[in-house]
């Protein structure tokens, strides 16, 4: 919020307790005034010192001086361009979170091949459940239009009351073929059991997340190349999310489970235009935690981590030794240069070389 905005002082009481003179602890209550102060960082100093020198000047030569214009403090991070994905589409981060946003002044338009007539898109509005300052907007997105995007001023307000300059935007939709395919074949514990499947990215990142998912088949689309992991929720309660436990009412959090193919595997490649097709069975993936299972699980865990290692090992190596071969190719031809110069001095060719550039005078 502007600091003009804001009351000068903020003024209340404080109560505490106070060692009086014979040393014992008293209730003392006493006005507190808490006086409003805008500090200025190095550049606004800068800029106001400039702004008051060139006023100093003009009024100093007689001239009318205007303060310049400030820009806009409203500031939202939005890619004007490239290529949409439909499942993320496209996500505005705001500075501070917003107090209005006008979405029927939002335009957004599209053409395709068979209609280069511009037509308006639908446009929605949904703001993400983890982070209040991020909004995405989504739309009915088809495969080969071109879409361009209008915000007109003041579509968007802060609740710092800025506003924002005029936004636009240029995109293409994404081509499926150039993601992956995930196809999960799932077996419920029980016909009504449900359950919440997340696809992350080989660091744990959320890419996609399913809810409400029981026995039958699911399908991630547009999941970009690289290394995936799924982590599967057993949905108890039916809420979509996972819930931790309570002490009180003596219940446990609901499990959460990464899923483990029949190899041990729990890492999976995806490359573009692939399609991966997956089997969990929730009553192996949740059978209930014995001694022998944990024991299992953490030799499969160790086995895994020892067999990556050892492949970052031999790769080490094998680069080491390529490098070596390099160098020692190099070295060899280097030292055959030499030595033909040796043995040219050694059988009298250079000699006989100077000793006929002598003899041409």
């Amino acid at each position: 919020m502007p600091s003009a905005s804001l009351p000068d002082t903020i003024k209340g009481e404080i109560t505490y307790f106070k060692h009086d003179t014979v040393n014992r602890l008293q209730e003392v209550t006493e006005p507190l005034k808490l006086a409003w102060r805008y500090i200025e960082s190095k550049s606004e100093e800068k800029e106001r010192e400039k702004l008051e020198r060139e006023r100093k000047r003009a009024e100093a030569a007689g001239e009318e001086w205007e303060e310049p214009e400030k820009p806009n403090p409203f500031k939202v991070n939005l890619s004007t361009t490239g290529d949409v994905n439909p499942l993320d589409n496209l996500k505005l981060e705001f500075d501070y979170p917003l107090r209005k946003l006008d979405s029927a002044a939002v335009q957004l338009t599209y053409t395709t091949e068979q209609q280069p007539e511009p037509r308006p898109a639908e446009v929605r509005f949904e703001r993400d459940t983890a982070n209040m300052r991020v909004w995405r907007l989504k739309s009915d997105w088809q495969l080969g239009g071109k879409y361009e995007l209008l915000v007109p001023p003041g579509a968007f307000e802060n609740i710092a009351n800025e506003q924002n300059d005029s936004l636009r935007g240029t995109y293409t939709v994404a081509d499926p073929e150039k993601f992956a395919t995930i196809r999960l074949h799932v077996e419920g514990k029980a016909p009504d059991a449900k359950y919440v499947v997340q696809l992350l990215n080989g660091s744990n990142g959320l890419l996609q997340e399913r809810r409400d998912v029981t026995t039958g088949d699911l399908r991630f689309d547009y999941v970009p190349a690289g290394e995936i992991r799924l982590r599967v929720i057993e949905d108890l309660n039916g809420n979509g999310r996972w819930d931790s436990g309570n002490l009180v009412e003596r219940r446990q959090p609901e499990r959460a489970e990464m899923y483990v193919n029949a190899d041990g595997e729990s890492t999976f490649a995806t490359k573009e235009n692939w399609e991966v097709e997956l089997d969990i069975d929730m009553n192996e993936l949740f059978a209930p935690i014995t001694m022998e299972s944990l024991i299992e699980q953490l030799e499969q865990q160790e086995m895994q981590r020892l067999s990556k290692y050892l492949d970052e090992q031999q790769q080490n190596r094998k680069n080491r030794k390529d490098d070596q071969q390099g160098q020692s190719s190099s070295g060899m031809g280097f030292g055959g240069a030499m030595g033909g110069l040796g043995s040219m001095g050694g059988s009298g060719g250079m000699g006989g070389a100077l000793g006929g550039f002598g003899n041409s005078f």
